[in-house]
């Protein structure tokens, strides 16, 4: 069991004995939780949560590295499940900091986001109100999901995965098709 204190900063096993940082806590959760599961060395796959575009540079995609690694000015191309065309090559961006900043420096003037629910506008909204404060020009543009998709996340579709529960309503065939041929 630990003791801990949001507003002083600190974590100890013993009631009696104040803590001075929160380093027990940190090593209780990498303890109790598991580290990601991929194939860092494996080949790039890269999940897009968000995609910006503007006229210089064209589509910006921001999302989550499910397998590889990256670094900036790596050679990747983006597979569109959609259709045959060949793989198009794109350019690998990282940043710290807010995404305002990211936006400057890539000289994009919007940042789009896609919308399923109530919770998600209002996470946005939040975003969104944090970065106008940062940058009174920043534009985010909300994409609204289809009716039928709305009950979709891709935790959601990650879960039924990892569990072998079917995912047939949630994704296309297309998609089911691509996640068949990573997995093989």
């Amino acid at each position: 069991m630990l003791y801990c204190s949001g507003r002083a900063g600190t974590a100890t096993e013993d009631p009696d004995v104040p803590g001075t940082d929160l380093v027990p806590l940190f090593e209780k959760i990498l303890d109790y939780i598991p580290a990601p599961e991929g194939d860092e060395s494996g080949e790039l796959q890269l999940l897009v949560s968000s995609i910006d575009y503007n006229d210089y540079v064209g589509r910006i995609g921001i999302g989550r590295i499910e397998r590889g690694s990256i670094r900036v000015n790596q050679d990747a191309y983006l597979c569109n499940y959609h259709n045959d065309a060949p793989p198009k090559r794109i350019k690998i961006v990282a940043f710290e900091g807010t995404v305002t900043k990211l936006l400057e420096r890539e000289n994009t003037k919007f940042y789009a986001r896609g919308i399923r629910n109530a919770t998600d506008l209002d996470f946005e909204n939040a975003n969104f109100y944090a970065s106008k404060k940062l940058d009174e020009n920043f534009i985010a543009v909300y994409l609204p999901c289809r009716q039928e998709l709305l009950h979709i996340s891709s935790s959601m579709v990650r879960n039924s995965l990892h569990f072998s529960t079917p995912i047939d309503e949630y994704v296309t065939k297309e998609v089911q098709a691509y996640i068949q041929k990573i997995k093989h």
